[in-house]
């Protein structure tokens, strides 16, 4: 269950957070069709999948859960996550290149995880 929602998601035990820091959710209509725990932003007050590069100032979040288009899908607006559990644009294979791509959030960073 995550706060302020009626959406509960069960699942496989995945390592989705990197590390132990205060997490916000909220939720959005989806405005296309968004995977669980896709990368995602947030434009006109709908999430949709986020592009490969995304542009400073734009609001990333986390798919909390899988949605299709028009429907309320729960998101993580912030935390500190594993990049090896989110869903990314498919030209995205490294960790470099994922870091980069949300380096532009103030809320959304992604990590490796200690060995």
């Amino acid at each position: 269950m995550y706060a302020g929602s009626s959406h509960e998601v069960v699942g496989a035990a995945i390592k989705l957070f990197a590390k132990q820091c205060d997490v916000a959710t909220s939720e959005y209509k989806a405005a296309a069709v968004v995977k669980q725990y896709q990368v995602c932003v947030i434009t006109g007050g709908k999430v949709d999948v986020a592009p490969a590069s995304i542009a400073a100032g734009t609001v990333v979040c986390i798919a909390a859960s899988e949605a299709k288009a028009g429907q309320v899908v729960p998101v993580y607006t912030s935390g500190e996550f594993n990049h090896e559990a989110l869903v990314w644009d498919s030209t995205l294979t490294d960790f470099t290149a994922r870091r980069n791509s949300v380096v532009s959030s103030q809320t959304i960073n992604v990590h490796n995880l200690p060995l």
